[in-house]
């Protein structure tokens, strides 16, 4: 998830800048092994020396002969929900997983892939211009021996409800993102930009990490959106660790509200959007922006 963000907290630092370096080192290590796409079925043995059984997915396509070139997924059919777009966009069964991969090589979705499902399909085949197709690719088994094994679990991004312009923190780090979904744009209510936005935690005891990403989002649409009214409900300018960073963000023109968001429904108003607070009171926005608490990896 951290490589698809465009600038991370605290010092606004390009997230792909730092991280895609490290990748391609990994990657181009001779006492690495990347493996896309395994999924581990078996672990045997005990430390010092395991035995472990993976199950390489099929990727579809040749990462020899790839280049990621893109013209696959022009000509795809099938049209699914991004998993990096953060409702904001789809995909197609075959492609890059988001722009500036590393591997930088598509793959074909199976689950979603017409060819994979038994119906006649080659279009991804026609496209490629070096043959780096392989549709009858098929999963493979391997028993790797290893001394230690470290686990990663991950997390997943959760996400906001409500009607069109209520949208996820991390929805909003992918509307920023240049390659992103909105190639940059910020879109409200109605799909226009928004000349109102309000950003809250989703509850109070949200934690730090709400309030950081808030107020490092808060500078970032002030910067992008600078006749835009940036509204931060909360109180999170009150925490003695977060007040000179709110009082910066008050000199530029953000305004800060202690009422949390109240546990009612965010509503259309008209064009707008009507946010109820726990005081009682009422805004008016064309975007809200709700940090939602990250979820655990599916199967962590």
């Amino acid at each position: 998830v951290a490589n698809t963000l465009d600038e991370v907290f605290p010092d606004l630092e390009c997230a792909s800048c730092f991280m895609e370096p490290v990748l391609d080192r990994a990657l181009h290590d001779e006492r690495v092994e990347v493996l896309t796409g395994a999924e581990v079925r078996a672990v045997r043995g005990a430390a010092g020396r395991f035995e472990v059984e993976l199950e390489l997915a099929p990727r579809g396509v040749d990462p020899g002969a790839c280049l990621g070139c893109g013209e696959c997924a022009k000509l795809c059919p099938v049209e699914r929900p991004d998993p990096y777009g953060a409702g904001l966009a789809t995909a197609r069964a075959i492609g890059l997983a988001y722009a500036g991969c590393l591997p930088h090589v598509s793959a074909i979705d199976r689950a979603s892939c017409l060819r994979a499902r038994g119906e006649p399909c080659d279009a991804c085949l026609a496209a490629c211009a070096m043959d780096a197709i392989r549709l009858d690719d098929v999963p493979r088994r391997r028993v790797v021996t290893v001394g230690a094994i470290v686990l990663a679990t991950g997390h997943r991004p959760g996400q906001a409800d409500g009607p069109q312009g209520v949208v996820s923190s991390y929805a909003l780090e992918r509307m920023l993102h240049p390659d992103g979904p909105t190639r940059g744009a910020i879109r409200g209510a109605g799909g226009a930009e928004p000349k109102r936005i309000v950003l809250a935690p989703a509850t109070d005891d949200d934690g730090d990490l709400a309030a950081q990403e808030l107020l490092k989002l808060a500078h970032l649409l002030r910067a992008k959106l600078p006749d835009a009214r940036v509204q931060v409900t909360g109180g999170l300018h009150r925490a003695p660790q977060h007040r000179r960073r709110a009082a910066a963000l008050a000199d530029e023109g953000i305004t800060f509200t202690d009422a949390a968001l109240a546990p009612t429904p965010i509503v259309p108003e008209g064009a707008a959007l009507r946010v109820p607070l726990a005081s009682g009171a009422g805004l008016l926005a064309d975007l809200v922006v709700v940090h939602v608490p990250s979820h655990p990896a599916e199967g962590a």
